[in-house]
């Protein structure tokens, strides 16, 4: 898809753009004024049959007490899901050259994430924003950049010294 000209372009980097959630990614690439999903992954919640793990505890011809051992879905998915992404990573850093690469995660998985990205790219990650940005249009994504870019521009601007008191500091510091 064409990037408006109003959004960051990526003309010279090849910028990946990784979008997760707890259960979900999206992986777009951006460059040369064009951004495309290169992979989606979505890990399904386990389904558990009503037996399974059941258990009794009997002896001397009574029963004592019987149960189930329950595992939490969530910590199976979590470990599948970042199974999976850690795959996709290493695919993607053996078959796309990549330049940047922006992550948007909970703020809660935003380390999991980090861990499971291959060493030969953890240098390349610019910026990494917190918060649930997976039902986000890649569009909208490269606005929050934009937006972000902005006001770091604004912040160094605004540190920079007006002219005038750069004259007065420096007939200042002259005098001592």
């Amino acid at each position: 898809m064409k990037i408006s000209e109003k959004l960051p372009q990526f003309i010279e980097d090849r910028t990946l753009l990784i979008v997760t959630g707890q259960q979900s990614a999206a992986f777009y690439m951006a460059y040369k004024g064009e951004i495309n999903e290169i992979k989606k992954m979505r890990i399904e919640n386990p389904k558990y049959s009503d037996k399974e793990g059941f258990f009794t505890r009997s002896g001397f011809g009574k029963r004592f007490g019987s149960g189930s051992v329950y595992e939490p879905k969530n910590l199976k998915t979590k470990k599948e899901f970042l199974r999976e992404f850690e795959e996709t990573m290493e695919d993607i850093a053996r078959t796309d050259g990549v330049d940047k690469i922006y992550i948007f995660t909970p703020g809660y998985y935003a380390s999991n994430i980090k861990e499971r990205i291959p060493d030969s790219m953890n240098n390349l990650i610019e910026q990494t924003y917190m918060g649930n940005f997976l039902k986000l249009k890649p569009f909208k994504l490269l606005e929050i950049i934009k937006e972000k870019r902005t006001s770091k521009k604004e912040r160094r601007d605004r540190s920079i010294v007006p002219s005038k008191a750069k004259k007065i500091l420096d007939k200042f510091r002259k005098k001592f």
